[in-house]
This record gives C-alpha cells, structure tokens and sequence, in this order.
C-alpha cells in the first residue's frame, strides 16, 4: 500500500477514534438542562438556509479568494490554502465572539457557514476537484455531515461518504441541483454538535466563548475534509497500490 496513503488512512483512524469517544462535555452537559427546543429548531433552519443561499448563489469572498485550480500542486498554492484556512479559523473566532459579547448566537451563522463552506472548497480546489458543479456540492454536504457526527454515527457517516466519493469518481455519479435531503442532513449534523455553543454565545458577554468553539469546529471539518479529499485525490490517481 502506498505509504502516503497509509500514513493518511491512519490519522483518520485516530481522528475517528476520538470522535467516536466523544461525549458532551460538562460543560455541554450542564447547559443542556436549560436549552429550549425552539433554538434547536431555529438552528437548524438557519444552516439549511445559510447552505441554500451560499451553495446556489455563491459568494463573492468565497471565490475571491480561491487560488488557480491549475496550480495546485505547486508549493505556492499549496501555502495559499494553508494561510486561506488560517484566515477562516481567525476570523471565525472573530465573529464568534464579536457576536458573542452583544449575546446573538444565530445571526453569525450565514457568516460562519461560509468560512465552512470555503474552506472545503480550498481542499476541493488544491485536489483537483470542480467545487462549482452540484455533484461536487453534494459530496461538500456530506463531508460537512460526517466531520460534524458525533459517537456511533462516526463510522456510518465516514463509510457513507467514501460511498459517495467512489459512486461519483468511479461509477459515474452525476447530480443535476441539489436534493434537500443533502442540506438537511448536513444542517442537522452541525447544529446538533453546536446547540450548546450557539446557547452560551446568545448570552451577553458570557457568550465570547463562541468564538473559540466555532474555530474548533472549522478546524474539526477543516481536518476531515484534509483526510478525505486526500485519500480521493490518491485513489483517483491510481497511487494507493
């Protein structure tokens, strides 16, 4: 097996590992006594929106700052994406506590979601894959899905997503639009790893701490996407033998 390959397949192993160990925190614990089923809800429908709004119409920031899919092997693109993702953890945090300290914790998701969303597509991009066709989207979707499942999901998510990646590298998996089921199913998934955070950042001052926890969670997908889209990238190229 191909050592680059390997090397890769065993850090997702123990990136899996810990998520499927992961258990609310104390803290999580503690605020889940006094979260209202009505912000559960609301949270989810401001992500499915948010993904609706950026995946359909785009966002200027987004492709703004999106380096040539034509250089993505060279060392320059490659230390584009890395600063690009330092930038996107940064200003989530920003963000996060920003909106943080006045006590909303819903307003900063259109925000957030596109730091989400852009970060995927600079893996996307650096790896060879056209992150504006709808088929690409959709693979977005579930990668945003599977880095956001928690304990025994984690596998069934991870699985699901390599399905994915091979039904459209290699069996030739076209979609024309976006089935909601996809952006339902990734807005669930991060809204039930974020209710607690998105809890704590609508009170007032307390809620600083957002910001820490949504540049977690960038870093979280960042990471995952990383795995995978590598791993599809080597498997494509006929390289893992």
């Amino acid at each position: 097996m191909n050592l680059e390959y390997k090397r890769i397949c065993l850090e997702e192993l123990d990136f899996l590992v810990k998520a499927r160990k992961k258990d609310d925190s104390e803290l999580e614990k503690v605020i889940q006594k006094f979260v209202p089923e009505k912000l559960n809800v609301n949270l989810r429908k401001a992500f499915c929106k948010a993904f609706e709004i950026i995946l359909k119409n785009g966002s200027g920031i987004i492709k703004s700052t999106l380096y040539d899919k034509e250089q993505k092997t060279t060392d320059d693109a490659l230390f584009k994406s890395k600063i690009a993702g330092l930038f996107d953890k940064a200003l989530t945090f920003a963000e996060g506590a920003g909106f943080g300290i006045i006590g909303l914790g819903l307003p900063d998701i259109p925000v957030f979601t596109s730091m989400v969303i852009r970060n995927i597509y600079q893996k996307a991009a650096f790896y060879g894959f056209d992150y504006q066709s709808e088929t690409e989207q959709i693979y977005i979707l579930k990668l945003i899905a599977g880095a956001s499942a928690r304990g025994k999901d984690v596998e069934k998510m991870s699985m699901e997503v390599d399905k994915l990646a091979d039904n459209i590298d290699n069996n030739g998996f076209v979609y024309f639009g976006i089935p909601h089921e996809f952006i339902s199913e990734a807005s669930d998934a991060i809204a039930d790893d974020m209710i607690y955070m998105k809890f704590v950042q609508g009170i007032p001052f307390v809620g600083a701490i957002g910001g820490l926890y949504n540049a977690a969670t960038i870093n979280k997908i960042d990471k995952y996407a990383e795995f995978k889209y590598h791993k599809r990238r080597l498997i494509k190229d006929g390289l893992i033998d």
